[in-house]
C-alpha cells in the first residue's frame, strides 16, 4: 500500500477530500485513499515505469510537476471485497462528481486518470516548483494560506 497517511497534506485540502469520501460512503462508494503526498525520488521511480524501468507508464509528471508532492494531491482506490480494485470505472466516474462539488478537480473529468484529486490552483505547476525550491514545502503552504484565499 503507498498510502502516506494524511498528516503531509495541505489542512484546506486535505478537509474536501475527507468530507467528500465520507459523502461517497454515504452513496455506497467504498473508496479509500491509496497514495497522497510523494517525495521527488518517489516522483522519478513512477515517472520511469515504462520508460526506464519495466512496466506500464503510471504518470506523465516527472519529479516537481506534480501536486502530489506539494500536498495537494490524492489518488484513490475502490476497496471492494476486501481487495484493491481499479476495474469499477462506473463507481469511479460516480464518485468524481461529488468532489468537485468539495471543491475539487477530478482529472477523471477530461483525462483517463480517473482517480486523481488535487485542489484547483490559480497557480502553474512551475511557480509551486520555484516556490517550493525557494521556501519549501511548508513555506508552500504559508504561500497558499495568503493566496488561495
Amino acid at each position: 500500500m503507498r498510502y502516506a497517511g494524511t498528516n503531509l497534506l495541505y489542512p484546506p485540502f486535505k478537509r474536501k477530500l475527507l468530507e467528500a469520501l465520507e459523502e461517497c460512503r454515504d452513496s455506497c462508494i467504498p473508496l479509500m485513499i491509496f497514495e497522497t503526498f510523494r517525495s521527488r525520488e518517489r516522483q522519478q521511480k513512477l515517472y520511469n515505469k515504462g520508460r526506464t524501468t519495466t512496466g506500464p507508464r503510471v504518470t506523465g509528471a516527472r519529479p516537481g510537476r506534480s501536486q502530489h508532492q506539494y500536498g495537494i494531491a490524492a489518488d484513490l482506490v475502490l476497496w471492494i471485497d476486501g481487495k484493491w480494485t481499479w476495474k469499477e470505472t462506473h463507481l469511479y466516474r460516480d464518485a468524481g462528481p461529488i468532489f468537485e462539488r468539495h471543491g475539487l478537480t477530478w482529472l477523471g473529468r477530461n483525462t483517463s486518470d480517473l482517480v486523481h484529486y488535487q485542489l484547483p490552483l490559480h497557480v502553474d505547476i512551475d511557480s509551486l516548483d520555484a516556490l517550493y525550491d525557494a521556501i519549501g514545502f511548508e513555506g508552500v503552504w504559508q504561500w497558499l494560506d495568503k493566496n488561495m484565499g
